[in-house]
């Protein structure tokens, strides 16, 4: 399926679409809610103008609401929403915002990639939306495959984090044994620990010790300052 109309189609009966829900009869032909700020402008359009549309569309399927001017009753309500709000993030939206009621549950699928994806496609500075249909679909792509997308920054968590979702069984393989290696290297710096502790304690036992005599009979060896006791009449000689 081709979706060729983005916002150019003329209501045929002229009452409608005054709430800014259907195209606008007259020199900028647009629907108010899905135009880009430059046709609002009546200034120059091009593919960047379609990629912001594509934007909305989008935004609108997988919210359930439009991305502003959800308030508006009026074309001309609907057009200054789209010059000056800034569309919510679309996992921001609360339950009460939207028709789903799972949302809760179904917020969380674009948290992160599909909010970006989203915001850039409906930036209002042409020359920050995607350059083309294909660079849109590629992040889309990316996105469903659990590659990074263009529209994150690459900063290293988000890159690793990717990584290790596409690469789950070898990731916990890897964790697996580098925790094993934490753990081991623990357990042997412990072991080699109480090793030199035990070895100091016994040197420290051994200094301690009297010097024994060549005889080994246990007494204590005369130092090289005592001199001998000398011997008096009881003393068995």
């Amino acid at each position: 399926v081709k979706l060729l109309d983005f916002g150019i189609a003329k209501a045929l009966d002229p009452m409608e679409g005054s709430d800014g829900s259907t195209t606008l009869a007259g020199e900028r032909p647009f629907t108010p809610h899905y135009a880009s700020p430059e046709q609002v402008r009546g200034e120059p359009v091009g593919t960047a103008t379609d990629l912001y549309s594509l934007g909305v569309l989008l935004y609108v399927m997988l919210t359930g609401i439009r991305p502003y001017g959800r308030e508006a009753t009026s074309a001309l309500e609907a057009a200054r929403s789209v010059l000056h709000d800034e569309p919510t993030r679309p996992s921001a939206l609360s339950p009460e915002q939207t028709t789903d009621p799972q949302w809760v549950v179904h917020r969380r699928r674009l948290e992160g990639d599909l909010d970006n994806i989203l915001l850039k496609a409906l930036d209002k500075r042409q020359d920050h939306r995607y350059p083309s249909v294909a660079a849109l679909m590629a992040d889309v792509r990316a996105h469903l495959a659990g590659f990074p997308v263009s529209a994150r920054a690459p900063l290293p968590g988000y890159l690793i984090g990717k990584f290790i979702l596409r690469h789950r069984v070898a990731s916990a393989a890897v964790a697996l044994g580098v925790v094993g290696l934490a753990v081991g290297l623990g357990v042997s710096l412990w072991q080699g620990q109480r090793a030199a502790t035990a070895r100091d304690l016994a040197q420290s036992r051994l200094t301690h010790l009297p010097a024994r005599r060549p005889g080994g009979q246990g007494r204590p060896a005369q130092g090289p300052d005592r001199q001998p006791r000398p011997h008096g009449p009881g003393d068995g000689r």
